[in-house]
């Protein structure tokens, strides 16, 4: 699985993509369901397939006062994702 930071730094030559979008925290089995729906999808129609996720979880910074505990760290959540066959994992910056 590749991963990137800089999501702006898109190759032109790179396969056009079947994307998720979430904090995946945990990568529990509703997330492992999602995945492997963009998977199939993106095998059936011939895509990459790839996870966007945050650098930290989004309440933490839009309602601190309310934000979950996380079950992974940022290191952690990389190598569950990397257990689900995707091709590609992008990291954003929320803040």
């Amino acid at each position: 699985m590749e991963i990137r930071y800089d999501i702006g730094s898109r190759d032109p030559q790179s396969p056009r993509t079947a994307i998720t979008i979430g904090a995946y925290d945990g990568v529990h089995i509703g997330h492992r369901t999602v995945i492997a729906e963009v998977r199939r999808l993106a095998a059936e129609r011939g895509l990459a397939s790839a996870v966007v996720t945050f650098d930290r979880h989004p309440a933490s910074v839009v309602r601190p006062d309310s934000a979950p505990l996380l079950l992974t760290d940022s290191e952690q959540k990389l190598e569950q994702l990397a257990t689900t066959g995707l091709d590609l994992t992008m990291v954003v910056p929320f803040d």
